[in-house]
């Protein structure tokens, strides 16, 4: 299943993951710019979310050609945690960054 569009859009998918965390880690954070930092939290959600549903049509058309293998499935089943292990990671940021607007609780 690791065909040339499945493998090239998770490894581009991964490696914007991995920028996007350096970047937070060596100090271009939400203070140096609001706007690029959310922009670039919902760019990775968006692209995670597109590769699931390019694997999803991937799958669907394997499988009515009768070409799904037992071994292209444990592909796309590593694919898929990868790729939701992503999207999870996009909306922990998303979750941090809604707490951090809300207003301080007073007693």
């Amino acid at each position: 299943m690791c065909a040339k569009n499945s493998c090239w859009r998770l490894v581009a998918l991964a490696a914007f993951t991995l920028v996007w965390f350096f970047a937070q880690f060596f100090g271009f954070n939400a203070q140096w710019a609001p706007a690029w930092w959310l922009a670039s939290v919902w760019l990775g959600l968006i692209l995670a979310v597109l590769n699931l549903a390019f694997y999803a049509v991937e799958v669907y058309k394997r499988h009515q050609a009768k070409k799904l293998t037992p071994g292209q499935v444990g592909y796309v089943f590593l694919y898929v945690l990868i790729d939701l292990a992503i999207v999870a990671f996009f909306l922990a940021f998303l979750f941090v960054d809604t707490l951090m607007k809300l207003p301080p609780v007073t007693g």
